[in-house]
């Protein structure tokens, strides 16, 4: 992966969005600075701050983008709710940290947040901390007037006390904002022990309610949580929950315990989770039990495990990696491969050369580390852990079908069906199966299995012509068994050879 100058962790990979065009910048956070990725170079340069950035590797940004009015720049929020809302317009000049005026008079201002939306065109900032505290609003959203981005001289307008300039409400409640995402038109709201909807009623002068949908599920990770079309999911210490918007479930049963054995509780905060719609995924990080990185002189480790939840097919699966990650985050492919770019001999190319992973605009998922680097973390070209091969570890459920009826189960023989993906004989791709009874953690049965074939290389005779252009035929059989096969050669040849 390229790497920072800074060398420091990365805290939010993030997508500038000009709503003029569509056009997309990346642009990338540290605990210090701002960088902007040079398509041109393929290298990160700064961006300017007011000053740099003071939070430690357990403060992620959030972020937004918004152009609020068609004759000036799209803008880009982040917030790490420990600095000042920092904007950036895209144009290639500094960013700024206008000040965020609560009263007519200007003496109150947000410092900070946790996270800022952009809701019915107005800027939310989501469980604030107001000048002269360090003690944030743990119940509270403020909201902006209307179509106010900057408004004036680099400021925001979120005067509650002038009608219609902006205000806030807090919800009745003494748990704590953990994280909020959307379904549709209705945002909702993770606190630590309950999960509330904030709706907007069209009302002008209180433009808000909060409605509470459930009190029995917690959430602990504020950047664990993912939205997606007709849901949204968040981490906590009850599980891994789901909210569709009118009620909270665990999605989590099949491995319902893994949250208890396998996360860290002590650093539930290090859970960081991005959608990947290329697979099907959600990658989730997290600091494992097992075998977390040291803390060092940072104030958390980096996370050295991810679960991954396939959304179509409701599976889980797990990764280990042997660097220490913190984010992760969305890009597109500036480039397409083409024909040129295939170096190899059409017989020997390892390059899936029509993946949809290699053309230009496809979405890329990106990873930052504790030292700065930034990494594809699916490339369609080279399935490696950097330099390493990945050896996987795949956990099936239960296969006992009379288990609820308390009934053992056993199987005759087991047959497992497989793609031969090596043809290397001095290379081929073999597997260990590994087999647990009665609920025991210990190996009851293991064999080993070579997944070597065989290869099905017969050639049969199709059809017969009699000298028009048109032939046809079927696929015999072969051995007595009818062929399935993944591909066919046809070889055409005349009666005079």
């Amino acid at each position: 992966g390229d790497t920072l100058t800074d060398v420091k962790p990365l805290m939010r990979i993030m997508r500038y969005v000009d709503e003029s065009n569509g056009n997309n910048k990346l642009v990338v956070d540290t605990t210090a600075n701002l960088y902007l990725y040079d398509v041109g170079t393929k290298t990160f340069g700064p961006i300017a701050l007011p000053g740099p950035f003071t939070g430690d590797n357990t403060q992620f940004f959030n972020y937004t983008n918004w152009q609020y009015l068609t004759s000036l720049p799209s803008k880009i929020y982040m917030t790490n709710n420990k600095d000042p809302v920092t904007v950036w317009d895209g144009t290639g000049g500094a960013a700024t940290q206008p000040d965020i005026v609560t009263n007519a008079a200007a003496t109150v201002k947000i410092t900070t947040c946790l996270d800022v939306k952009i809701y019915k065109q107005r800027i939310l900032f989501i469980r604030p901390t107001l000048t002269g505290t360090s003690q944030p609003e743990n119940q509270t959203i403020w909201w902006s007037s209307i179509n106010n981005g900057t408004a004036a001289a680099g400021t925001i307008n979120a005067k509650a006390d002038i009608a219609g300039n902006g205000g806030f409400l807090a919800a009745p409640t003494g748990d704590i904002i953990q994280s909020a995402e959307f379904i549709r038109d209705v945002l909702v709201v993770f606190f630590t022990h309950s999960t509330w909807i904030f709706r907007y009623t069209g009302i002008d002068s209180s433009p808000f309610r909060w409605d509470k949908i459930n009190d029995s599920k917690s959430t602990n990770a504020p950047y664990g949580s993912i939205a997606y079309d007709d849901r949204c999911t968040a981490v906590g210490g009850t599980g891994l929950i789901a909210c569709g918007g009118a009620n909270v479930e665990r999605y989590d049963l099949p491995i319902v315990d893994y949250y208890e054995t396998k996360m860290s509780e002590q650093y539930y905060g290090q859970t960081f989770a991005q959608r990947y719609d290329n697979l099907n995924q959600s990658w989730m990080l997290y600091v494992s039990t097992d075998t977390p990185f040291p803390v060092g002189s940072l104030a958390a480790p980096g996370a050295d495990s991810a679960l991954i939840y396939n959304f179509i097919e409701q599976s889980f699966a797990t990764y280990k990696f042997t660097i220490p990650l913190t984010c992760l985050g969305i890009f597109y492919n500036q480039t397409g491969t083409t024909w040129a770019d295939l170096t190899q001999s059409w017989e020997d190319t390892d390059k899936p050369w029509n993946s949809f992973s290699n053309q230009k605009t496809a979405p890329i998922l990106l990873a930052g580390g504790i030292d700065g680097k930034v990494w594809l973390m699916d490339d369609a070209n080279a399935v490696k852990d950097g330099t390493n091969s990945i050896d996987i570890d795949v956990v099936s459920t239960r296969w006992n079908p009379i288990m609820q009826a308390g009934q053992k189960a056993q199987f005759g023989w087991i047959d497992i069906y497989y793609w031969v993906a090596s043809v290397d004989p001095a290379n081929p791709i073999s597997v260990t199966l590994n087999f647990y009874a009665d609920n025991s953690n210990n190996i009851a049965c293991s064999r080993s299995l070579t997944l070597d074939g065989p290869l099905e290389t017969t050639s049969l005779q199709m059809a017969v012509g009699t000298g028009v252009s048109t032939y046809t035929g079927t696929l015999a059989l072969v051995g007595g068994v009818k062929m399935a096969p993944l591909s066919v050669e046809v070889t055409c040849t005349t009666s005079t050879g």
